[in-house]
């Protein structure tokens, strides 16, 4: 159903993780190229510069193209018809990014990224706005059911064609939202409904990328699964976040209201990212770790919204301070390896070191081979014409 060859994307997976490996498992550069060389990749990849003009360059365009129809075709395109103008230049944006794709072989190229984005953009707009023309009886719930499904369908097509993690994030907040939708449409008076819903919905995603099994059908969805742990790592955070229940509240009841269950929501802004903290320096997983140190964040910047311990600018001043001792003290602790956790590299980038190192390990794979003595005169190992204790 990928749009891109598989044999290519093995090949770009198998490298991208030596690649992510090579400081701790003391592969080279020279090494990593004969790699490459072996498994070849037939993707057009840019660097970030040119990822970022070529994306600037396919927007200016797109929308250049799209005022010059408008101005062709303005006496044609009455409120009515502007609609059905998007849609279609939203498929023709659409069947540019399937050549680019598949003929030329863009693969975050910047190119791609661009059409993805205004296509989708353009589809999305005008299906919304055709059915806006043409249900503006229903109510104000089941407008935003209609348009956070219409949202995660196109979104996850373009996953699913294109392994877009873009659209992974739109696609998955798109369904969060439909789903606290659906939530609040059964039951407008559960204030508890929607944290509660939204740590359920983080919990299934959370199982879909731990699930052996779903993973191994999705390998080459697999940056598309990375990025949606990490959405749903941060909906589970925020979901139950004591600042968000309580705005969730005041805006549903319209009247003053008191978070119910308060203690768990302050132990949840807390706790939780902690633990995240803790799980990712156990499993060594750099994305937990970002997120649960964010998530701490957000928990300090809700507690400054409650109570007032400090003025700002002498909080800022303590958390900074706390911070760089913190990082001082981790740095020298870390000097050495403690539960497998180390601030130096584990393999120096050396070349001679390098070499001893290829050495021994060609030495002790190779089998060894036997010497060959050559025949002397005699029978023994002195080459004489009498014997030896070798004979």
């Amino acid at each position: 159903m990928i749009i891109y060859p598989s044999e290519s994307l093995k090949n770009l997976q198998l490298i991208q993780e030596i690649q992510a490996e090579a400081e701790y498992t003391g592969i080279t550069a020279a090494e990593i190229r004969d790699i490459a060389k072996a498994c070849p990749v037939t993707f057009y990849t840019p660097a970030f510069l040119v990822r970022a003009g070529l994306f600037l360059l396919t927007f200016v365009i797109i929308c250049a193209s799209a005022a010059l129809l408008a101005l062709l075709f303005g006496g044609m395109l009455r409120d009515r018809h502007l609609p059905y103008a998007l849609i279609i230049f939203g498929l023709l944006c659409y069947a540019t990014l399937e050549t680019v794709c598949e003929k030329y072989q863009h693969y975050q190229a910047g190119t791609d990224d661009a059409l993805t984005l205004l296509s989708s953009g353009f589809l999305l707009t005008g299906v919304l706005w055709l059915n806006e023309i043409s249900t503006q009886g229903w109510s104000s719930s089941t407008w935003y059911l209609y348009a956070s499904l219409s949202t995660a369908v196109i979104s996850l097509w373009y996953v699913i064609r294109f392994a877009s993690r873009l659209m992974t994030v739109i696609s998955a907040s798109a369904f969060l939202m439909a789903f606290l939708t659906a939530l609040h449409t059964i039951n407008g008076s559960g204030i508890l409904l929607l944290p509660f819903g939204a740590l359920v919905f983080a919990a299934s995603l959370c199982w879909l990328n731990w699930n052996t099994r779903i993973k191994a059908i999705l390998t080459f969805y697999r940056p598309c699964l990375a990025v949606s742990l990490q959405f749903a790592v941060f909906t589970a955070g925020v979901a139950c976040n004591y600042y968000i229940a309580d705005q969730i509240g005041k805006e549903l009841s319209g009247v003053a209201f008191q978070v119910p269950l308060p203690y768990f929501f302050w132990a949840w802004t807390f706790v939780f990212p902690l633990a995240c903290i803790g799980y990712a320096l156990k499993k060594h997983s750099r994305m937990l770790l970002n997120s649960g140190l964010i998530l701490l964040v957000a928990a300090g910047l809700t507690l400054r919204y409650y109570y007032t311990l400090l003025p700002l600018e002498s909080l800022l001043t303590a958390a900074g301070a706390l911070l760089l001792l913190v990082s001082w003290r981790l740095i020298k602790w870390l000097k050495y390896p403690r539960y497998g956790l180390t601030d130096q590299v584990p393999f120096p980038q050396n070349s001679t070191d390098q070499e001893r190192i290829d050495s021994i390990i060609i030495s002790a794979t190779l089998p060894q081979q036997k010497q060959h003595i050559p025949d002397r005169f005699g029978g023994g190992n002195f080459g004489g014409g009498g014997s030896s204790s070798d004979f």
